[in-house]
C-alpha cells in the first residue's frame, strides 16, 4: 500500500517541492532552490 509523501521531511531547508508523485515503485520528487543565491553548508559563503 502506498503512503502519502511528507515533503517536510522529505526535502531540506533551502529548497521547495515543485511536485511529488510515484512512479511505479519510485517515489518521484522534483525540487527547487528557494531562494536566488546558496550558502555552502561548512563555510557559509554564497554561491
Amino acid at each position: 500500500m502506498q503512503q502519502a509523501l511528507q515533503r517536510s521531511n522529505l526535502v531540506p531547508s533551502g529548497f521547495v517541492v515543485e511536485s511529488a508523485y510515484y512512479e511505479g515503485d519510485m517515489a518521484v520528487i522534483v525540487v527547487r532552490a528557494s531562494g536566488r543565491v546558496g550558502l555552502c553548508p561548512s563555510c557559509g559563503t554564497v554561491s
